[in-house]
């Protein structure tokens, strides 16, 4: 039951830190549009597309770094700790050096790509150059993060990055309400990174009094992680070629204007994402831990439960979305932006749910030490996205884009198998789940339709969002959990609640 709980108790940590992101975008994405314009915005939205792609240079080493931060405090071993974490903070500091050195020598080539008009080459040189310096410090951060991942720490991760997004989101009103430009918002960008980076290090050498910065390379330690993380690797670019490569394909083929167009539902689909994903952190070491004790009964109820937990939360989320799209564009950014934005949104918060359900099968193969299968699948759905934005996006436009997204996931159910077969689970478990699912979407989602003509104001929407989704995650539950399930969260509830003395 600790286990139950502790899973529970890192959930909800995770989701509490990425609804602040979330919360933080809506509040902020109007304003911000307002402030710059159409085509300055989505200057902005490339920007961040260009930066997200590079996360790349990760190279996959603070991720597998977690498995082996997990195996080095497992046997106590914090010598080899220390070196983990030393050598990637020094790998990460070269690759920042060397990017903004690479940064400065092909920006303009860069910037006649990304098809940005000439008055404003001036300002995306200077975005641009702030916007790969942020780099290094997110990755640098993300060693930490490591660190404090392998040791259980999400609460604590999640409370830092709640205080910094209410930070961020508060410094950005006041550089757009003072100095708008694109400019500002990066040098922002730049210093959040370089906090979160500096409270996560001072973090995690309280939680690891034993650890010293040094300047340590450990060929034998390099060459484990890289063996592990060689698939990773490719597995985080097929994700940023996923989420990126689309913007900046629009970019190319209609201008920045079409890509602030793009992006706005794009979001929100990222959000729905990013909730699941945070949510699906603590598979990972958890799934590692199971199976290097070998507890196979564990990992398949984990399985089962990560599962339905994630199809309850796609639905919660995903539904509401997908009915009140053109309500929500309309009270968010203004009626002008629903003719662009309503179709796509749906389209959005459809690709990125059946993108959020890989983190399952990724956690859970990283924890196999199965990253080459992983990687395989992961670079089926990017290229198979990639075919088809190629197909779809010239005839189509913005709508086709999205929907080459969502094509792309095809290749899911083929990992999902793959999944199952290593867990001994047969092949109708995820048929069964979906079937249970699809009576709560079609009912949740008449109801809701019902309720739209009296939704006529933003506030009025937010609580219909607020409430559908516990309306589904009730109604999800009675249909989708057993009772081992109900019984581990009434306990957990009940554990929350201060008894009386």
């Amino acid at each position: 039951m600790n286990i139950a709980h502790n899973t529970i108790t890192n959930s909800i940590a995770s989701f509490l830190g990425f609804l602040s992101l979330a919360i933080s975008a809506f509040i902020v994405t109007p304003y911000t549009i307002n402030q710059l314009h159409d085509t300055r915005y989505g200057v902005y939205a490339i920007l961040f597309a260009v930066t997200g792609l590079l996360n790349f240079l990760d190279f996959g080493l603070a991720y597998s770094s977690i498995r082996f931060i997990t195996e080095a405090r497992e046997t106590g071993d914090l010598s080899k700790l220390n070196r983990i974490i030393n050598m990637n903070v020094i790998i990460f500091i070269g690759v920042g050096v060397g990017l903004v050195m690479l940064t400065i020598v092909v920006m303009q080539p860069v910037i006649q790509i990304m098809n940005i008009p000439s008055e404003l080459y001036a300002e995306t040189r200077l975005a641009l150059l702030l916007a790969v310096m942020s780099l290094p410090a997110f990755l640098i951060m993300s060693v930490y993060n490591a660190v404090l991942q392998a040791y259980q720490k999400f609460t604590t991760i999640n409370i830092v990055l709640i205080i910094n997004t209410i930070l961020f989101t508060s410094v950005t009103f006041l550089v757009l309400y003072y100095q708008p430009s694109v400019v500002n918002l990066m040098a922002v960008n730049l210093g959040s990174a370089a906090t979160l980076m500096l409270t996560y290090l001072v973090i995690t050498k309280i939680t690891l009094p034993t650890y010293r910065i040094s300047i340590v390379f450990d060929y034998a330690i390099f060459k484990q992680l890289f063996s592990f993380s060689a698939s990773t690797f490719f597995i985080i670019i097929a994700n940023r070629l996923l989420f990126q490569v689309d913007r900046l394909f629009v970019s190319w083929l209609y201008g920045p204007s079409y890509v602030a167009y793009y992006s706005i539902p794009s979001a929100v689909g990222t959000k729905i994402h990013g909730t699941i994903a945070n949510i699906n952190q603590i598979l990972f070491p958890l799934s590692a831990a199971f199976d290097t004790q070998k507890r196979t009964a564990e990992l398949i109820s984990l399985y089962i439960k990560a599962t339905k937990v994630n199809l309850v939360g796609l639905v919660a989320m995903g539904v509401p979305l997908v009915v009140y799209s053109d309500k929500l564009i309309e009270l968010w950014l203004g009626q002008a932006y629903v003719g662009p934005c309503g179709f796509l949104l749906k389209l959005s918060v459809i690709g990125y749910s059946l993108f959020s359900l890989t983190s399952i099968q990724t956690s859970f193969l990283a924890g196999f030490n199965k990253q080459k299968q992983s990687m395989y699948f992961m670079v089926g759905i990017a290229l198979s996205n990639i075919t088809l934005l190629l197909l779809f996006t010239p005839t189509w436009g913005l709508p086709g884009a999205a929907l080459a997204f969502i094509g792309a996931h095809w290749v899911l159910l083929l990992m999902q198998r793959y999944t199952e077969r290593q867990l001994k689970i047969g092949w109708l478990f995820q048929a069964t789940v979906w079937l249970r699912t699809l009576p709560v979407i079609v009912l949740s989602a008449s109801v809701l339709y019902l309720t739209l003509p009296a939704i006529q104001h933003v506030s009025a929407l937010l609580l219909s969002l607020v409430m559908a989704g516990c309306g589904i995650i009730a109604l999800s539950s009675i249909v989708m959990l057993n009772q081992e399930d109900r019984t581990i969260f009434l306990s957990y509830i009940k554990k929350l609640i201060p008894s009386k003395a």
